[in-house]
């Protein structure tokens, strides 16, 4: 051993420039290293998987797992080295996690999911959404935060209304433009509704349906072209304006007319500005 150490002694001031410059480039490696180098006081340590969400009102959890999940799961089985496929089913919700082999590129995967995907859809019941989940896992979960108002007394629903209109069309947007932010969801709050809440005495003594209420409110709410008219050189564009904007429009809405009197959502309902029902 002694003998080992006399000689890398001996050799390394024979050699001093070469020790010098090796001194150097590990030292420039080093820094190179230290200043590239990837951080995180709580390491990601989830498997490389990618989420499909699809939702559809009113389906119960055993519903939701016979018409939402299982399609769902048959159209992602076989994927390229995928190795495993689960699914959670709740009232209304499916998500189908399909779980690949660590080394697979993130994106290369969402896009073979999202292809999957479109094929199982036509096998979904009508009315459900599908969508992937964002592009992040479990533990990307970093900040969290709350809106309120100093004002606010406890309970109040219009307050919270106007907390979660703010928190869903001005922060979240603008939050979204935020490097490296992949998602911003959003827990509680009362989403807003026009809800019209039909009388049933009412209805039946019109003769009318709820059916008829679903069918006039969609037939008289929306906006459409009408081409154009010129005049003198000039060209116009034509619109036809007949969405509804607030609940008076909603209440103005005619249902049927008998003996030339209109009978309108507002005869047989009230219309009322208000939140989600929460689950």
């Amino acid at each position: 051993m002694t003998s080992i150490i006399q000689w890398l002694i001996a050799t390394s001031i024979k050699h001093r420039v070469a020790v010098i410059v090796a001194t150097l480039v590990m030292a420039a490696g080093g820094l190179w290293a230290f200043a590239t180098l990837n951080t995180d006081a709580f390491p990601d340590l989830t498997p490389n998987q990618v989420n499909v969400m699809t939702t559809a009102r009113g389906l119960s959890p055993a519903e939701a797992e016979q018409e939402l999940s299982y399609p769902m799961e048959i159209a992602m089985l076989g994927l390229p080295r995928a190795t495993d496929v689960r699914s959670v089913s709740k009232a209304g919700l499916s998500v189908v996690t399909v779980t690949f082999e660590d080394d697979v590129d993130f994106y290369f995967a969402r896009a073979q999911v999202q292809q999957r995907m479109q094929d199982a859809m036509a096998q979904l019941p009508p009315g459900s959404e599908t969508m992937l989940g964002p592009p992040a896992t479990p533990m990307g979960e970093v900040f969290q935060y709350s809106v309120e108002l100093d004002s606010a007394i406890a309970g109040d629903t219009a307050a919270l209304i106007n907390l979660t209109n703010l928190q869903e069309y001005t922060i979240r947007p603008l939050l979204r433009t935020v490097p490296g932010v992949a998602d911003v969801n959003m827990w509680g709050g009362m989403p807003q509704q026009f809800q019209v809440n039909a009388n049933p005495a009412k209805l039946a003594g019109y003769g009318l349906t709820l059916q008829d209420i679903e069918n006039s409110l969609a037939a008289n709410n929306a906006n459409f072209g009408g081409g154009y008219i010129e005049d003198r050189g000039e060209r116009f564009t034509l619109r036809g304006m007949g969405r509804v904007l607030d609940v008076d429009d909603i209440a103005n809405v005619v249902l049927v007319t008998r003996a030339a009197t209109p009978i309108r959502i507002g005869d047989v309902a009230t219309v009322v500005i208000t939140g989600a029902p929460r689950y």
